[in-house]
């Protein structure tokens, strides 16, 4: 069979089947937006092996949306796709898609930025900042946009758990207006303690 055409899929997803009902909804979502992408169970023909017409597949996308769950890190499949999907081009066409809490980002993905979609009420902003991201638009813009509707700044990191995210950030906006006598700026000051709090919370779990 015919090497594909790089560049044929503006992107891919690796994800595992169960959460399939939410990759389905983001193809959709993103299609109608104008952009092409490759889904498994949609784009494999008939009679074509999908283990490795979904390799190659992965390998020729421009950009491969890893779709981060529990199920994704336990299957052998899926880090199988990982591995040939880093192995075939730069670590920076991944894009983590956060889907749920509790769910670590792989080790060869961890220096990136995720985009965030672990609640439903994210999954338009996600949805867009992704659209964004592939046609090599800046995505800061539209993460404001959602923060100013939301009446929120968007400092809080994607390791905070959901249930976390509101009192920690009322803690910090607190907390940082105490360096304004410093002259440090809240911003940068919220978000040094975001950082600071992500590593105590992981020290903790590593070391209870």
């Amino acid at each position: 069979m015919d090497e594909p055409v790089r560049g044929a899929y503006d992107a891919g997803f690796s994800y595992a089947r169960e959460d399939q009902a939410f990759v389905r909804r983001l193809h959709t979502h993103l299609e109608a937006k104008g952009l092409s992408l490759f889904l498994d169970i949609l784009d494999l023909g008939p009679g074509e092996a999908w283990t490795s017409g979904l390799a190659r597949k992965l390998c020729s996308a421009p950009c491969v949306l890893v779709v981060v769950s529990e199920h994704f890190n336990k299957k052998d499949w899926t880090r199988y796709e990982l591995d040939n999907a880093l192995a075939h081009g730069p670590t920076d066409r991944l894009i983590p898609v956060l889907r749920a809490d509790h769910a670590h980002i792989p080790e060869p993905l961890r220096h990136l930025n995720a985009v965030d979609m672990r609640l439903d009420q994210d999954f338009d902003e996600g949805a867009d900042v992704l659209a964004a991201r592939l046609r090599g638009q800046p995505t800061g813009p539209i993460r404001r946009h959602y923060a100013r509707q939301r009446g929120e700044k968007p400092d809080i990191p994607w390791e905070v758990p959901t249930h976390h995210r509101a009192p920690l950030r009322a803690y910090l906006e607190w907390v940082a207006s105490t360096f304004d006598d410093l002259r440090v700026e809240r911003d940068q000051a919220t978000q040094r303690l975001s950082v600071l709090y992500v590593r105590l919370h992981q020290q903790a779990v590593a070391d209870p």
